[in-house]
């Protein structure tokens, strides 16, 4: 008895183990902000970056690293074909997540990471296969921007999509939000808020280009 009781204490501890190991990995991958690892080098960057003069910064982001995740539900005035009927929730899940923003001013571009969980193509209402489009809403002046090029990349339960903006003029009275559509929807299902006015005299810092990075912007 006392052997099975041994025994016994050897299988919950091993049990506990991998329990913890699985949540300690769900964690760390879901707070994975390496992927993609570079930003694109567009001809409009590496352009930029030939005439950047000497001692300017090439590129800002934010102060703050930060992840906006959302729930997919009404928040944009449209409803959801699984959720109609429901109550309009706060929480969130991390079906969709907002990383990664990189500005480069002399260029006017904009890159920043979306990610969504494979789980988001089991809904009833989003065909397997389908795919999401994003493009850049300014609340303000009721503008949009579709992405100039979208890098893709998959990792684990994830799907990533670099996507990048021309034309964008950031400041300090402008809130710049991500409008998901699936393919072919006229309206938008929801939005992912990327910056917001406050940030651009408080929370912006010099973006440090990788070796990677640089070199690919000076074509080699």
């Amino acid at each position: 008895m006392k052997r099975f009781g041994k025994i016994l204490r050897y299988v919950l501890f091993a049990l506990l183990c991998l329990v913890l190991g699985i949540i300690l990995v769900r964690v760390i991958i879901s707070s994975d902000e390496r992927t993609p690892k570079t930003i694109p080098p567009t001809d409009e960057a590496k352009a930029a970056f030939a005439a950047l003069p000497e001692g300017e910064a090439f590129a800002v982001t934010h102060g703050v690293p930060y992840q906006v995740s959302q729930k997919i539900h009404d928040k944009v005035g449209y409803e959801i074909p699984w959720r109609e009927g429901e109550e309009d929730r706060e929480e969130r899940d991390g079906y969709f997540t907002a990383y990664g923003f990189v500005y480069i001013p002399s260029a006017k571009q904009l890159q920043i990471v979306v990610r969504y969980n494979n789980a988001i193509l089991r809904n009833p209402g989003t065909a397997q296969g389908d795919d999401f489009r994003f493009t850049l809403w300014c609340e303000e002046t009721d503008t949009e921007i579709a992405a100039s090029s979208v890098e893709t990349a998959a990792k684990w339960m994830y799907q990533y999509r670099r996507l990048v903006f021309d034309g964008v003029e950031l400041n300090d009275h402008e809130t710049l939000w991500l409008l998901l559509r699936t393919d072919g929807a006229a309206e938008p299902l929801n939005k992912l808020l990327c910056h917001y006015p406050e940030q651009y005299n408080y929370d912006m810092k010099t973006y440090k280009l990788s070796g990677a990075e640089r070199r690919a912007l000076q074509g080699e």
